[in-house]
């Protein structure tokens, strides 16, 4: 029997909860974790929400806080980026504490990364308001995640997004949602 992650959306007054997620030293993975944790009006997920954006945090049965999610609304170029601008989901911000990477073993498709992404999935599926596709931007250095958005059936798309602190050019994949 695979564990299991309860989602619990994410509120303002869960921010001390959150001030020791660490999801990796590399770039992203502390972009996502200073996202997660920086307080009202510094751009986090606290900011975030008030725009609109739906943050969960899942966490095992013991209580233990295994990783972050995130969805919003936005408008994407489709299908090619001369065509108009549509409604799709977007995933801002996702991410695994280092200690529960790999976990739980078994399949991969039962690890705790996939649950928040199908999770995520799930909940854009929902979205009848949108085009049924889910998008989101990668850091063009992480492999990883690349494989892994692939693997779950995302696929490379031309949108791309600049970091204007970094300048880093991020990739954009979309996924084509089943219509019901």
């Amino acid at each position: 029997m695979p564990d299991r992650l309860r989602k619990i959306p994410f509120t303002p007054d869960l921010l001390p909860s959150v001030q020791g997620f660490d999801c990796g030293d590399a770039p992203w993975e502390r972009e996502v974790a200073d996202w997660l944790k920086v307080p009202a009006g510094q751009g986090g997920a606290v900011d975030d929400l008030r725009r609109g954006c739906e943050t969960w945090l899942y966490a095992t049965d013991d209580g233990e806080l295994v990783g972050v999610g995130s969805l919003t609304a936005s408008r994407w170029n489709w299908p090619s980026a001369v065509d108009p601008r549509v409604p799709i989901s977007l995933i801002p911000f996702v991410g695994v504490q280092r200690r529960f990477w790999g976990k739980p073993e078994g399949p991969p498709d039962e690890r705790y990364s996939a649950q928040i992404l199908g999770h995520l999935v799930f909940e854009a599926i929902q979205r009848r308001d949108r085009y049924p596709l889910v998008g989101l931007f990668v850091h063009p250095e992480n492999v990883r995640a690349i494989r892994f958005y692939e693997k779950a059936g995302f696929a490379p798309f031309s949108k791309t997004y600049q970091d204007p602190t970094t300048g880093v050019v991020y990739r954009s994949m979309l996924l084509d949602l089943p219509v019901e």
